[in-house]
This record gives structure tokens, C-alpha cells and sequence, in this order.
């Protein structure tokens, strides 16, 4: 049977990369138990990060462990990773070679591409409601251990994906993760919004011929 985990972090610096809280759920899980681990930071913080966040070093400093330019060692080793804007986990975990990555943002976007947002709690309350339980979960939100919870329901009940229904699901979640990451629409320029297939020749051409193309964006425009 196939496993995977659903990662989320948060950082101190999105200039260093800091880690300074990071959470794991192994799916499929008998126990469900999610596993959150707090770091100390050597850098300049970045006001940015914290007040998205909003972890405090006096909140952690009981637990927290001096190694955050190491958390990936922690983390079980995996052939698969799922997460809300997987790529940012998993370049801030050193890339985590050899891992796919499967990312329940584009797949949400693919199933609901007219939701106003696909934000992690915008994308539970359109899904699960707007009342006082659903309001209470996104309290937490940002903070690892909750937004690695929030990705379980949205992966188990948004995505309609069954994990661990068959020995192929994770492989068969991320052909679709890739799948659903290769965009339909100009994501920005001059021709944004509009689809790609309809993109000049010639604008397309200048595009690809630029190195920091993304590589998903590369690939519609090849097709």
C-alpha cells in the first residue's frame, strides 16, 4: 500500500527560509495522529511571515529544537508529499529530492475554478459552510498541525480522491496533481485570463525562450 505524507510549515523568514514550526500526517493513517514540531531560529525575523502566522519564539521556547536549517531530517522519509502550495513546503525542506509532490491548491482550482479564492480556509468555509464550528477550525489556521488537518478534509471530501483505497491511489493522486497544475489561462502578462490555447504564436515563442518560465506553464505553452 502506498503512503504518503500531508506537510505544511511556516517560517520565520521567507527571505531565509527559516523554519520555525513544520507538521506531518502519514495517510493512510490507522491513528490519524498528527505529528508538530517546533524549531529555534538563528535569523531576522520577517514581519511578514509572523503576522501571518503569528508564533511567537516565547510561545515555543519550551519545545522548540536548535535545528531548524536541518527540519527536514525529521521529517519520515516518503515517496510522496501532499500540501495546500506543496512547492513552498518542500523548497523550504531543501527541495526534497526524488519526493512528488502532490498539491491540493491546483487540484482545488481544477474542480472549482470559479470559487472568489482557493486559499486554505476560504476553500474549507465554501465547501463545509460558514457557522461557528467552521469559523472555529480557521481560528488556528496557519499554524502547521491545523492547516496539515484542514488539508486532510479538503483532499478527503474536496478532491472526491479516496486515500488508500487502492495500492496505486498515491500515484494515481499526483498523474492528476500534475495534470491539474498545467494551466488553461495567461496566469499573468499582457494576455492574462486568457486562454492559452488563444496566446499569439509569437508571445508564446518569447516566453519560452525566457529560463525562469514555470515549468507547468512551459509545458501548456509547448502543447
Amino acid at each position: 500500500m502506498q503512503t504518503a505524507l500531508i506537510i505544511d510549515t511556516e517560517v520565520w523568514s521567507l527571505k531565509t527560509k527559516e523554519v520555525i514550526q513544520m507538521a506531518w500526517l502519514g495517510v493512510p493513517s490507522k491513528n490519524g495522529r498528527i505529528v508538530q514540531m517546533e524549531f529555534r531560529p538563528q535569523g531576522e525575523p520577517e514581519m511578514g511571515a509572523i503576522a501571518t502566522h503569528m508564533i511567537s519564539l516565547e510561545e515555543i521556547e519550551e519545545k522548540a529544537v536548535d535545528d531548524s536549517s536541518n527540519a527536514i531530517r525529521y521529517l519520515p522519509k516518503t515517496d510522496y508529499v501532499i500540501g495546500h502550495n506543496v512547492d513552498f513546503d518542500a523548497d523550504v525542506l531543501g527541495g526534497l529530492p526524488g519526493v512528488k509532490r502532490i498539491c491540493t491548491l491546483a487540484m482545488a482550482r481544477y474542480f472549482y475554478p470559479n470559487l472568489d479564492s482557493h486559499r486554505l480556509t476560504a476553500l474549507y468555509l465554501a465547501c463545509f459552510g460558514v457557522n461557528s464550528i467552521t469559523l472555529g477550525v480557521i481560528k488556528n489556521a496557519h499554524r502547521a498541525g491545523d492547516d496539515v488537518w484542514i488539508c486532510k478534509e479538503i483532499l478527503s471530501n474536496v478532491c472526491g480522491i479516496g486515500v488508500g483505497e487502492t495500492e496505486d491511489w498515491a500515484e494515481r493522486m499526483w498523474q492528476f496533481s500534475e495534470k491539474a497544475r498545467i494551466p488553461t489561462t495567461m496566469p499573468y502578462g499582457k494576455h492574462k485570463g486568457e486562454l492559452i490555447a488563444d496566446v499569439p504564436r509569437d508571445y508564446k515563442q518569447w516566453l519560452l525562450a525566457k529560463d525562469d518560465v514555470d515549468p507547468y506553464l512551459r509545458r501548456a505553452l509547448e502543447n
